[in-house]
């Protein structure tokens, strides 16, 4: 039997779409073919998309409330405008490419029932292929040491080094439950009473990126814990809302957020660091683009215009 509306540990599931046609029919039906047994709704927030992503959701009947936004407000933006829409007290975002595997639902809500300390969880991500998405699932939050690495592109010299092995969480057992910094937020639970407390997404994250670490940093500071729980397992495919964006907007988003993540958290002195770090790394990336060829999936030019855009803007 299933709780009312009323119940304070109804599941509510936000997913933000944006041109997702070729996921969000196994999402949506993932969903339905694993529902909690208490109150559930599922809240798709469409971000204008131009393919048949509503069409295709429409086709689940009511069992889907879709919202179209008429424009591309944003994942922060659009995941706020779901909780505004929604009634359960634990608040699942979603990405469009993920699918809930059998009993993932309910072992998460489980989870936050018995653990009332908690205000915020993840699930287990696996890919395609069935692996655990290790590097991806959860991270520790950036530090300007961790970032540069990352920039100077010392994780991918010496992908062994301790401090990337550390923020990425490397040597983590995702056997066990237990407290960490960030789940991903392609899967993250909180309750509705704490995402009040702690004052919803940060829209300014635009269009996506950082929205997700930066909640869980406010989490932290708030006093609050947040878990990962391995019993709940989903489905990842993974950057399905890349292969709509240019690989020179992706990078100017991503480093705009991230500049924008360390401005709110780090302070005057580590974002002036952080701006000269992408500087010399991009400047580097132009050099070695002119002597190597860049990843095969962006080529040469899109990447030297990647490279070019971030250095540009950054200065």
């Amino acid at each position: 039997m299933r709780a009312s509306p009323q119940s304070p540990r109804g599941l509510s599931v936000i997913i933000v779409s944006w041109n997702a046609a070729s996921t969000i029919e196994a999402c949506l039906d993932s969903l339905l073919a694993h529902a909690p047994d208490r109150f559930f709704e599922i809240l798709m927030m469409d971000n204008a998309s131009t393919d048949a992503t509503v069409d295709l959701a429409r086709r689940r009947g009511e069992r889907v409330r879709i919202t179209e936004l008429g424009e591309n407000r944003g994942f922060a933006a659009a995941c706020n405008e779901g909780y505004r829409r929604s009634r359960g007290e634990y608040l699942l975002f979603l990405n469009s490419d993920i699918e809930a595997l059998p009993a993932a639902l309910e072992n998460l809500c489980r989870f936050m029932d018995s653990h009332p300390a908690a205000a915020a969880a993840g699930g287990k991500l696996v890919g395609t292929d069935g692996m655990v998405q290790k590097g991806f699932n959860v991270r520790g939050f950036p530090t300007l040491v961790s970032t540069a690495f990352e920039i100077l592109m010392v994780d991918k010299i010496l992908p062994g080094n301790r401090v990337s092995r550390k923020q990425r969480m490397l040597d983590f057992s995702y056997a066990d439950a237990s407290e960490v910094d960030q789940p991903a937020g392609a899967c993250f639970l909180v309750r509705r009473s704490v995402f009040e407390t702690v004052g919803l997404f940060d829209e300014r994250f635009y269009p996506a990126w950082f929205e997700d670490v930066d909640l869980c940093l406010r989490l932290r500071e708030n006093g609050s814990k947040v878990f990962f729980v391995p019993e709940a397992a989903f489905r990842h495919r993974g950057a399905a809302s890349l292969e709509h964006l240019a690989y020179r907007e992706f990078l100017s988003f991503w480093y705009k957020n991230l500049l924008r993540y360390f401005e709110k958290h780090r302070g005057k002195s580590s974002t002036l660091l952080l701006r000269g770090l992408i500087v010399i790394g991009m400047s580097a990336r132009m050099l070695a683009g002119f002597l190597v060829r860049p990843k095969p999936s962006v080529g040469r030019k899109d990447a030297l215009a990647a490279y070019w855009r971030v250095l540009r803007e950054t200065l």
